[in-house]
């Protein structure tokens, strides 16, 4: 490790609010690419005007600053979208396991007091099986095909598209780098998951923390094929490439045989090859990567 300080990106502690972030990006580079999913990309200034939209939807149904809105949703735009759409409304968001039912969803949801879930419509059928059991939740903004209105277990129902063509809605003025941002639930490894609040200072460090380690800078694209419910890929992935002004390309899943045939993975290409250079003097400059929250010291086998 290098004793060089370590790099904020020109911003000062006040101005680690994330939403605020894009919306710099936004004014700066509008028609750099941020966001790749399948074949499509969407620049700064598109995902900005998105979650804009949406959030003056949201803010309609009353979501404002500290708010808890929960998102059941796969990796893709809607969620990218809904994450910055919270987040300039200064509302906490909750990502939800996507494998999650029964106990577990109701565990989740009872706990963050959730009133509105934006939900795929392909994991209804789990949220009806527990709509009984729900404590605090009232609305489902839906992706994909749904009758605007119906009920599913009582809940009233809204399209997500409906809210997503809304008048445009700017950050809350009042937006700190202390509101929480987001909370992730812990493994659970040893009893019932555990919410860790997630404040916008704290996201952003996150990303900072591997920028510097994996040493990213705006040409690179990062490749993130993890579930956009987990860090690594929400806040290492997507939040590193605004805070470094870069791209990232998402997958719904990660798949071996598609990984070297994906163009976004060229920046990944090269780190995988320092990890067994031809050059021992070229890898002596990768020490330290960083897994979850740990930073991973790399030994070569013996």
């Amino acid at each position: 490790m290098t004793d060089r300080p370590l790099p904020s990106f020109g911003l000062a502690f006040e101005e680690m609010v994330i939403a605020r972030l894009l919306e710099r990006r936004a004014e700066e580079r509008p028609d750099g690419k941020f966001v790749v999913y399948g074949d499509t990309a969407w620049t700064f200034a598109e995902v900005d005007a998105a979650a804009s939209r949406l959030a003056g939807g949201l803010s309609e149904l009353g979501v404002s600053r500290g708010s808890t809105v929960a998102l059941f949703l796969p990796n893709g735009p809607e969620f990218i979208n809904s994450y910055f759409a919270l987040g300039k409304l200064g509302a906490t968001m909750i990502p939800v396991n996507t494998a999650y039912r029964g106990y577990m969803l109701e565990y989740l949801l009872n706990d963050t007091e959730c009133e509105i879930l934006v939900v795929d419509a392909r994991y209804l059928d789990r949220v009806l099986e527990s709509a009984e059991r729900f404590e605090s939740l009232t609305t489902l903004v839906v992706v994909g095909a749904i009758e605007p209105g119906s009920l599913v277990g009582g809940l009233r129902t809204l399209s997500f598209t409906d809210l997503a063509g809304s008048a445009a809605a700017p950050c809350d003025p009042s937006l700190s780098a202390m509101d929480i941002n987001c909370v992730i639930y812990t493994s659970g490894t040893t009893g019932p998951s555990k919410g860790v609040p997630i404040t916008n200072a704290h996201g952003v460090a996150k990303a900072i923390e591997v920028i510097r380690l994996c040493e990213i800078g705006e040409e690179d694209v990062i490749y993130a094929p993890l579930p956009l419910f987990h860090s690594f890929a929400l806040l290492r992935g997507v939040v590193a490439a605004l805070v470094v002004g870069g791209s990232c390309a998402l997958r719904e899943r990660f798949s071996a045989s598609g990984f070297w045939r994906c163009a976004e993975a060229r920046r990944y290409r090269r780190l995988l090859r320092l990890l067994d250079p031809a050059d021992p003097q070229e890898g002596a400059a990768l020490e330290r990567r960083s897994r979850s929250s740990a930073p991973l010291s790399l030994q070569r086998p013996s």
